[in-house]
């Protein structure tokens, strides 16, 4: 059975909790390993703890993400942060089903 781990939190707003995946805003007064220079959000696998996933909130009030594939990386987008979370998992599952 696959031990999950929470992320160090300490004041972070959560915007979604599911059980391996977690996304939470990080900002200048809610630091978390340096990201908050660079995205408003981020997607924490709890079965590795570590963030797996960056994003921010478009103009148009959906979330974009982001994850490393190679030298670059694979942009998709959710309504929701929970939909985010899908289509993040859609696309590693993708990686996993090409590099095998």
């Amino acid at each position: 059975m696959t031990a999950y781990l929470n992320p160090p939190l300490n004041g972070h707003k959560v915007l979604y909790k599911g059980k391996r995946y977690w996304v939470f805003e990080v900002s200048e007064d809610h630091p978390f390993e340096n990201y908050e220079g660079t995205c408003q959000f981020l997607i924490f696998d709890k079965s590795i703890s570590a963030v797996c996933g960056w994003c921010n909130l478009s103009d148009d009030g959906t979330y974009l993400g982001y994850i490393q594939y190679g030298q670059g990386s694979i942009d998709f987008n959710g309504k929701t942060p929970k939909e985010l979370v899908q289509q993040m998992v859609y696309w590693y599952n993708w990686i996993e089903r090409t590099w095998k």
